[in-house]
């Protein structure tokens, strides 16, 4: 994996490296970046403002057939979302309003099993507004729904909100 991320900055190095001396980019079965300019300079020597300038990208004909053909039948069959989760293992929730004191035992994440049983989560890596990172209960089984309770600072009662979809035990 860290060849190919080498790979793609070393790509996107030469792109930049190369727009910025005037020159077009191909790239076979992806396409050509080139700059286009808004306005004209008064003479040849002049520099156009880099305002002026724009990176423009014309897909590879063989790209554009493919994404043609292809993006018919993604919209036909749309796949499944399954939410899943690894007990022992560490989940991430992204939102907003997520902070809540991880010390407080009526506050934190919890797992609620179909029988309304609740599991809380008790190791936490980041609690914040728009994220918490958890370890997920080891012992953990079958279909849950992931509740957050949180009392906001000068809040006077605790919030909760939780996950559209159950999570399934992967």
């Amino acid at each position: 994996m860290g060849d190919v991320l080498a790979a793609v900055d070393a790509l996107a190095s030469r792109v930049r490296s190369s727009l910025a001396q005037g020159d077009s980019v191909q790239i076979e079965g992806i396409g050509t970046f080139s700059l286009s300019a808004r306005g004209l300079a008064d003479s040849y020597d002049e520099y156009l403002d880099p305002q002026q300038l724009d990176i423009v990208f014309r897909p590879d004909p063989q790209l554009r057939r493919y994404v043609r053909i292809h993006a018919d039948r993604e919209r036909e069959a749309p796949r499944e979302r399954r939410d899943a989760y690894t007990a022992g293992s560490i989940g991430s929730l992204y939102g907003s309003l997520l902070k809540f004191d991880p010390d407080d035992p009526a506050q934190g994440l919890f797992f609620v099993a179909q029988d309304g049983s609740e599991t809380r989560a008790t190791v936490y890596s980041h609690v914040g507004d728009k994220r918490v990172h958890f370890l997920i209960p080891p012992r953990l089984t079958g279909a849950q729904r992931l509740v957050v309770r949180a009392q906001p600072r000068f809040a006077p009662q605790i919030r909760r909100g939780e996950l559209p979809r159950e999570l399934e035990a992967a």
